[in-house]
């Protein structure tokens, strides 16, 4: 349908994490891993033409570390276009002076609003 072919690596079966977590978290991580796919990995003849094999990759994984319980989910992907944040941003209101001296990680934050 979407033209991508995408291996989807999981690791850390073995994790156990509580019903109720695993609840709470599925609707949101399944959005994140749409939004992977949807606009994380690029069709194949645009990861080609930058040198990537034509096949995405989405890597979920799961493990301990201390007391916590870490998911991570991430996509070989061409990242975040942070044109379409500012964009998005100046849309939201926000001043171009702001957006013109936010920092990467401070436009990154806004996706989150």
């Amino acid at each position: 349908k979407y033209n991508k072919s995408v291996e989807l690596k999981i690791r850390g079966r073995s994790t156990l994490i509580e019903q109720s977590i695993l609840e709470a978290i599925s609707d949101p991580l399944l959005h994140l891993l749409r939004n992977a796919f949807d606009h994380g990995i690029e069709a194949p003849e645009i990861r080609q033409s930058t040198g990537k094999s034509p096949t995405g990759l989405i890597e979920l994984s799961a493990s301990y570390k201390g007391n916590y319980t870490f998911i991570t989910l991430r996509d070989d992907g061409a990242g975040i276009n942070l044109e379409k944040v500012k964009a998005k941003a100046l849309k939201m209101g926000l001043s171009p002076q702001d957006i013109a001296q936010a920092s990467e990680a401070d436009l990154l934050d806004l996706i989150f609003l």
